[in-house]
């Protein structure tokens, strides 16, 4: 898992079309597979990790 601030690193934020800071990147071998934008809660979280594993 990895944080990035939102008004440090503006690079990482236009390279993967990040628009609101509340948005949860998932990867996957270097691609993008999930996005969750706006405040998500655990069970968001978990449910778009166990697609992963589908």
């Amino acid at each position: 898992m990895v944080r990035v601030d939102f008004d440090a690193d503006k690079a990482f934020l236009t390279e993967h079309n990040v628009r609101s800071q509340s948005t949860i990147l998932i990867f996957r071998g270097g691609r993008e597979v999930a996005r969750l934008v706006g405040q998500s809660d655990r069970a968001a979280i978990e449910q778009a990790l166990k697609a992963l594993s589908a």
